[in-house]
């Protein structure tokens, strides 16, 4: 008989922030990932997304949506990047056709998506090593000179975000 997936895959208290417009795809995502383990935080766009990082969160995973209003998950990720943020990104999207990214995320989760594909590709996404910070092409001098290269154990909360040069592009 099958092994059920708590057994299966476990989250060891790794916290993934699931970002999408969709109330219902943040719950279904929630749910399967906290039933195995991960802790979870929520935003239903990359704006909202961007306050975690701007007040230190600790956030292991990426989970978001391409497609969403204001700020995509490209656009965030992009953001992210540019502010030395190198954290596991998985992209989720509704398209079938295989794309090119910048940056590019660590991961793609297709919709739809089965809860077992859910965890395998994020378990996979934790797996692979770290991409290396990648600035997008448009905003990389405003970023360099306006944000300072910031770790991920020593950020400034109270720092700006990058996000007022991704808004305008």
């Amino acid at each position: 008989h099958a092994v059920p997936l708590s057994e299966e895959f476990d989250g060891r208290d790794a916290v993934v922030l699931i970002v999408d417009d969709e109330a219902s795809m943040r719950m279904l995502m929630q749910m399967s990932l906290r039933d195995v383990g991960y802790k979870t935080l929520t935003a239903s766009c990359g704006i909202e997304a961007l306050s975690y990082f701007r007040h230190g969160t600790r956030i292991d995973l990426l989970l978001s949506d391409i497609m969403m209003p204001l700020m995509g998950g490209v656009e965030l990720a992009g953001a992210l990047r540019a502010q030395s943020f190198n954290l596991p990104i998985v992209f989720v999207t509704g398209r079938t056709e295989v794309e090119s990214f910048d940056p590019m995320p660590t991961a793609l989760l297709h919709k739809p998506f089965s809860r077992r594909t859910l965890l395998e590709t994020v378990a996979k996404a934790f797996a692979l090593p770290k991409r290396t910070p990648e600035l997008i092409p448009q905003c990389a001098s405003q970023v360099k000179s306006r944000f300072p290269q910031r770790s991920r154990g020593r950020k400034n909360p109270s720092a700006p975000i990058a996000s007022g040069c991704i808004a305008a592009s």
